[in-house]
C-alpha cells in the first residue's frame, strides 16, 4: 500500500494461498487488513507514514491507501473480512490492544462518515463488483489456477487477469494495484471498460480503455472486457457524484464526498456541504441535478464555519422506567439555526404516547446542548394487534403541536398521510413515510411546518397604515389652513381698528 514492495507476497495472498501457498482451496484463506486485534488499519497507516498521533485527521494519501487495500481484499481469491468501521477509517486513538480500555476507545465513531464518506461508498462499489463476477467467489481452486499476471509492469505495481467461470457474465476482469507514490501505466491488449479507479467503484462505465491504462498513485484500477460488459448487461441502479471541497481563499483541498443514489433522484451540493458545516462561496459544476449512469464531478469552494456548534439529542424511552428503546438521533448544528425532529421510529411492542409529546421537538439551536425525549408505552397483552396504525404529528417550527391524527388499517393496505395546509404556515419538506402500506404495529410520521406570514396581509397592513397617515396629513393640512385664515383675518381686524378716530 505504501511503497509497492513485496509483490510476490501480494500474488500469493491474491490467489487465496491455494496456488502458491498452504491452502488446498481459497475458502480456507481469510483475507483482511485489520481485525479486532492490534491496530485499526487507519491508525496503522498514520503511525507508519506520519507517526504524529493525529489519528482523526484526514490525509488524502492514507485515504488512497485504505481504498487500495480494500480493492485487493475484495478482488482476491478467498474470503474477505473487514473490521467494522474500516470502511470509514475507524480509529482507536492509536491504541494497539484495547481490550481493557473504556468504551470511548472501542466504540465506533459514526461521525467519521462525514469525513470519510467517500471511502464508505468505495467499499460499497467494490462489493457490487464482487457480487457481479462469480470468479471472485470460486470455492474451488480452478479460478486461482487460471489467473495470469500482466507482464512488463513497473516496480511496485501488480496486475492480474481473472477469467470468467459462469455464463452470462463478463468474460474476464483485470485488476491493477499501484503501491508507489507516482502514477503508473500498465499495457493491456483489447478493449476494456473501467469499473473502479482512485475515486469511485461500482458497475457503471467509467470509460473505455485500451493500450496503456493509467493507475494513480496508491490506487487500484478494475476493468472488465468491453464485449463481456456489453453482452452481460450487468448494470448499476445508482448514479454517483464526486464533490471535491476547496478552501475558497487558499484553494487547498479540504476533502471529498461521493454521493450515490438511485437514478433520477436529485442531489444538491449545498446540502452536502452543509453536513460538513461549510458555507459555499462558488461552485464549478452543476449545483443540483439528477443521479445518472454517467459520473458527475463538482468542485465546490467553501469557507469552513468556525462559530459555536451545539447538539440536540433526540431520545426514545419507556414512559414508565425511562429505559432507552432505540438509538438516539444526534443533530449537530450552528447556534441560532433551526432544528427539527427528523423521524420517529416504530418500536415493536410499544406505542408512541401521543398526548405527551415533547415541547421542544423543534426549535432554534441554543448555545448549549439540548435533549428531546419522546415517550413510548408498552402494549398490554390484551391490545388488539390486528389493527395497524399510522400516527401523524403536525409540528410547528417552535415545537408546538398544531394537531395529531391516527390512521388505522389492516396490514398490507395502502395509506396516505394528508399534507395539511395551514394559514400563514408552510411545510418544510415532505417526509418519506407520508405514503406506504400499513405494517404490524405502528408507523410514526412527523410533518414540520414554518411560520410564513401572508405577504398580501403585510401589504394590506402597509396600505392601511399609509391611508391613515395620508388622512392624518390631510386633517393636519386643513387645520393649518384654517389657523392661517383666522390669523390673517385677525391681523386685518387689528389694522382696521388702528384707523378709527380716537376720542
Amino acid at each position: 500500500m505504501q511503497n509497492g514492495s513485496r509483490r510476490a507476497d501480494i500474488k500469493t495472498g491474491f490467489l487465496g494461498q491455494s496456488a502458491l501457498g498452504w491452502a488446498n482451496v481459497p475458502t480456507q484463506c481469510i483475507n483482511y487488513a485489520s481485525c479486532h486485534d492490534n491496530y485499526c488499519f487507519y491508525d496503522k497507516l498514520v503511525n507508519s507514514v506520519y507517526n504524529n498521533g493525529e489519528y482523526h485527521t484526514r490525509y488524502e494519501n492514507l485515504v488512497a491507501m485504505n481504498k487500495l487495500s480494500a480493492a485487493i481484499v475484495m478482488t482476491a481469491q478467498g474470503v474477505p473480512f473487514f473490521l467494522g468501521g474500516e470502511e470509514f477509517c475507524r480509529s482507536k486513538d492509536g491504541i494497539e490492544n484495547s481490550f481493557d480500555k473504556p468504551r470511548e476507545s472501542n466504540q465506533i465513531d459514526w461521525t467519521n462518515l462525514l469525513s470519510f464518506g467517500d471511502v464508505t461508498e468505495y467499499y460499497r462499489g467494490l462489493m457490487k463488483i464482487r457480487d457481479s463476477f462469480a470468479a471472485f467467489t470460486d470455492c474451488t481452486a480452478i479460478t486461482a489456477n487460471n489467473i495470469t499476471s500482466v507482464d512488463g509492469l513497473p516496480k511496485g505495481v501488480a496486475a492480474y487477469i481473472i477469467p470468467n467461470t459462469e455464463s452470462g457474465a463478463w468474460n474476464k476482469v483485470c485488476v491493477a494495484f499501484n503501491g508507489t507514490d507516482d502514477d503508473q501505466n500498465i499495457s493491456l491488449s483489447g478493449d476494456w471498460v473501467q469499473l473502479a479507479d482512485e475515486n469511485v467503484a461500482g458497475l457503471n462505465n467509467l470509460g473505455t480503455r485500451s493500450g496503456n491504462v493509467s493507475v494513480k498513485a496508491h490506487s487500484a484500477a478494475i476493468l472488465c472486457d468491453k464485449e463481456g460488459y456489453k453482452q452481460a448487461g450487468i448494470s448499476d441502479y445508482e448514479g454517483q457524484v464526486i464533490i471535491n471541497y476547496f478552501d475558497s481563499d487558499s484553494k487547498d483541498k479540504l476533502g471529498t464526498d461521493v454521493l450515490a443514489d438511485t437514478y433520477t433522484s436529485m442531489y444538491d451540493v449545498y446540502k452536502a456541504a452543509s453536513k460538513h458545516n461549510y458555507d459555499v462561496k462558488s461552485v464549478d459544476g452543476d449545483e443540483k441535478g439528477q443521479f445518472e449512469e454517467q459520473l458527475h464531478k463538482v468542485n465546490v469552494y467553501v469557507k469552513p464555519y468556525k462559530g459555536k456548534m451545539c447538539v440536540v439529542t433526540v431520545k426514545f424511552v419507556d414512559d414508565i422506567n425511562g429505559l432507552e428503546l432505540a438509538d438516539d438521533y444526534l443533530i449537530r448544528n450552528r447556534v441560532g439555526s433551526k432544528y427539527y425532529t427528523p423521524d420517529l421510529p416504530s418500536i415493536p411492542g410499544y406505542a408512541l404516547v401521543m398526548d405527551k409529546l415533547p415541547e421542544n421537538g423543534a426549535g432554534v439551536m441554543p448555545d448549549h446542548d439540548v435533549t428531546v425525549t419522546y415517550q413510548y408505552t408498552r402494549l398490554t397483552d390484551d391490545a388488539d394487534k390486528s389493527v395497524c396504525k399510522v400516527n401523524v404529528i403536525y409540528m410547528l417550527e417552535d415545537g408546538s403541536v398544531i394537531e395529531t391524527k391516527t390512521l388505522t388499517g389492516q396490514e398490507g393496505e395502502q395509506y396516505s398521510v394528508q399534507q395539511n395546509e395551514y394559514e400563514d404556515r408552510s411545510l418544510v419538506e415532505v417526509p418519506p413515510k407520508v405514503n406506504g402500506t400499513f405494517k404490524s404495529g405502528e408507523i410514526n410520521v412527523i410533518l414540520n411546518y414554518l411560520n410564513k406570514p401572508d405577504p398580501m396581509k403585510r401589504a394590506l397592513v402597509v396600505v392601511l397604515i399609509g391611508v391613515g397617515v395620508i388622512f392624518a396629513a390631510c386633517i393636519a393640512s386643513a387645520v393649518m389652513s384654517s389657523v392661517k385664515r383666522k390669523n390673517k383675518l385677525r391681523a386685518q381686524m387689528d389694522f382696521n381698528e388702528s384707523l378709527e378716530p380716537k376720542d
